[in-house]
């Protein structure tokens, strides 16, 4: 996305954002309250997630789980235990996404772009790939998110809902990300990620080596592959969503 181009988005962002709060803030108030009476904790979730350039921000979110030492996994399947009684409803209706607004006012997200990930899960992604999902800001919402609406309850079938999600669902989303970014560059065509031009999409030495770090945690490496999808050191795939994610990929806009 040249400069221009980038600069009328974030006009828009403000814009729409400014002239939603009016009406989202009662609502954000009536849900703050029900989280904080539903469960003990604070109504806000922060995350550190990876932003454009590689910078990393902390999202916001209403708290939809129980306090716990954050030691559980860093996605959710439909059932999960650590989940409260409200947060089960949030989650449902996507509600508990309305404070990153507050996200896209600092200009860490917009409202439409790829949804930003937690840097284990980035640094899955081949360097090129993820330099190219990197050199825009995150969204609110895209196109990957309404697909994927029923995330949840599709790694809730699965035996290992972590290697479903980096196996299976993480190469679609990438794909839909892509489709994103080349969409929105000079001509709109997809670019082969090699062809990546430095500027504000690129991480510096620091940025790179932080999320390189967090290749390794938690027992899964990343590998470069030929078709740019992360993959995992051990080759071995769940096959219980292999259907249902199938389907969302037949309708990827072809690249």
């Amino acid at each position: 996305m040249n400069t221009r181009s980038a600069a009328a988005k974030r006009a828009m962002d403000l814009a729409l954002t400014l002239a939603a709060l009016p009406l989202a803030l009662p609502m954000m108030a009536a849900i703050a309250l029900w989280v904080r009476l539903d469960s003990p904790g604070p109504a806000l979730f922060r995350q550190q997630r990876v932003g454009r350039g590689g910078a990393l921000f902390r999202i916001h979110k209403f708290r939809t789980m129980h306090l716990h030492d954050g030691a559980g996994p860093q996605i959710t399947a439909g059932g999960d235990a650590r989940i409260t009684r409200a947060g089960s409803w949030l989650r449902r209706t996507k509600l508990d996404e309305l404070p990153q607004l507050i996200d896209v006012l600092r200009g860490d997200m917009s409202l439409v772009g790829p949804r930003p990930e937690v840097p284990r899960y980035m640094a899955l992604y081949d360097d090129d790939v993820r330099r190219q999902i990197l050199s825009v800001r995150p969204g609110i919402t895209d196109r990957a998110a309404i697909e994927f609406r029923d995330e949840e309850r599709l790694l809730a079938a699965s035996t290992d809902p972590e290697r479903t999600y980096v196996q299976q669902v993480m190469p679609v989303k990438q794909r839909y990300y892509l489709d994103y970014v080349a969409r929105r560059s000079v001509g709109g065509r997809c670019a082969h990620p090699a062809g990546h031009a430095a500027g504000a999409g690129e991480m510096n030495r620091g940025q790179a080596a932080g999320l390189a770090s967090a290749q390794t945690r938690g027992g899964y490496t990343a590998r470069p592959t030929h078709n740019h999808t992360p993959a995992l050191a051990h080759p071995a795939r769940t096959a219980m969503n292999t259907v249902a994610i199938s389907t969302v990929t037949h309708r990827i806009p072809p690249c």
